[in-house]
Parts: structure tokens; sequence; C-alpha cells
């Protein structure tokens, strides 16, 4: 057999690695330092940009070698939102994604990555089945509901006022000055708030009413006043118009009460 042969084969800058990612690891992890920002970071249910792993708000190159770092490099950042990661939506991370990120970038034939994608707004997983919950959108409480009248007339005995009620001691105490006592009506304080306006008039000719009350904590109240002659009344009154506002636990306090004055005829008492 040739010796020369032998020597060739034999000399260690020959021979094959059993770990072929082993050559170009050291470069990997100096461009993993490269294009690491630091500090990636994704709170769970936040909107992202599928692909965007290494978090700098863009999809490049970076973010391939970013994530191929961290699958093969011991001690590499780790993602910090494996939806971001998943590149290819289907629920693992893996060097597919990687691929799929290089092609995306560098071939126009390939179909855009699933969103939301780089082309799109930054938004949630539409996959929430997925083991990633960090990019599912957030589950929270259901948005204020309707009003829904408990009381209204014109004998109050409360004072006059705006009124927010948040728990059954602030609905018991403001039931006993408007009514003199007794059981208030049930109401679910974990999720609903009481509303109650309260004004004294010299006269029987008018009445209160809560007409609306939008997400932002702005409650409308329209006053009504019945126009002469058809006033009748000459007695003082008392109008007070009390709600439940639905799912308003949620609604930053304090509320903002706006009223308006409306000159009727006949009076549409709610």
């Amino acid at each position: 057999m040739d010796s020369s042969i032998i020597g060739r084969n034999s000399d260690p800058r020959c021979r094959r690695s059993a770990n072929p990612f082993g050559r170009i690891a050291p470069l990997l992890g100096i461009l993993l330092v490269l294009t690491s920002p630091g500090s990636a970071a994704h709170a769970g249910g936040n909107p992202f940009t599928r692909g965007d792993v290494n978090a700098d708000a863009s999809v490049d190159i970076a973010d391939a070698i970013f994530l191929l770092g961290v699958l093969f490099l011991p001690g590499a950042p780790p993602i910090a939102c494996e939806d971001v990661a998943d590149a290819n939506d289907d629920g693992t991370v893996n060097i597919a994604d990687a691929i799929s990120i290089l092609s995306f970038l560098f071939d126009p034939s390939a179909p855009p990555l699933p969103e939301p994608s780089p082309t799109s707004p930054p938004g949630y997983d539409p996959t929430p089945t997925d083991p990633f919950p960090c990019g599912d959108e957030p589950i929270g409480p259901p948005p204020p509901g309707g009003l829904i009248r408990l009381a209204a007339g014109n004998d109050s005995m409360a004072p006059d006022g705006d009124y927010v009620l948040a728990s059954d001691a602030e609905w018991s105490n403001f039931w006993n000055q408007h009514a003199g006592g007794g059981t208030p009506p049930p109401v679910d304080f974990t999720s609903d708030l009481v509303i109650a306006v309260v004004i004294g008039y010299f006269n029987g000719t008018h009445c209160s009413e809560i007409a609306s009350a939008s997400p932002s904590g702005d409650i409308q109240v329209r006053h009504y006043h019945w126009q002469l002659p058809c006033a009748p009344g000459i007695a003082p009154t008392v109008v007070y118009d009390i709600v439940v506002w639905e799912n308003a636990q949620q609604v930053p306090l304090p509320l903002t009460f706006d009223a308006t004055d409306v000159d009727t005829c006949p009076l549409p008492c709610p």
C-alpha cells in the first residue's frame, strides 16, 4: 500500500469531524454574540412578529443565526418566546424554522411566514392550541355590558348626587338612605357596578334617566322637564334613576357624569 496515501489519511487536518457542526460552531458563536440584542423579551400574551427571534423589531438573517445558536450551541441565550421562533407554526422549534426564515428572506417563491408575519402588523398566534402560550391572545374579563334599571321615580330620600356603588356595603348604605331601610335588590359586585343619580326639584314636573355608559367611564344622564302648560305638578320631588352596569368592575374609577337637560311634553319618565 502506498505509504503516502496512509500518511495523507492519517493527517488530523484531513479527518472528518465526528460532529459536522463542530467546525462552524465557533463562527456561529461569534455571530450569535453579534446578532443578540442582549435582552430579548416577549411577555406572555404580547403581540409579536413571527421570525423576529432576537427581538430587534426586524426579521433578517440575524434571526436565523440566533435560532441556530439556540438550537446547537450550549450556553446560547434562550428564546424569550417560542411562538416567535416557531417560524413555520408547526408547534415545534427546530432547524426547520431557521430554514423557513432563510427561505422567506432569500427565496422569492417561498410562501410568507404564517401570521403574524413580518409583512403584517404584530399580532397574536392564530393557533393557540400549540404548546407555546407566550404569543396567545390574552383572555381577560368581558367588556362592560348594558345597563339594567333597578328603580326609578320621584320620591328618593337620598341626598342629591351622582353615585357609583362597587360593593355590597356601599349598596346597602345607599339603599338605606334612598328607601329608608329594607333589603336592596341583589347585585353581583364581583363583576357589576350600581350607578345612581338623585336630584331634587321644586315641583313634580321632572325626571332623570341614566341613558348610557361607555367603557372609558363616561356616564350620560338626561334630565327631562315638562314644558308649560303641560306641567301640572307643583309639589317638590326628588327624582332618581338607579341602574346596574354589567361587567363594569374593570372600568377605572372615578366615572364621569355628563348631564343634558331636555325640555319635553309629555314627560317620558323611565
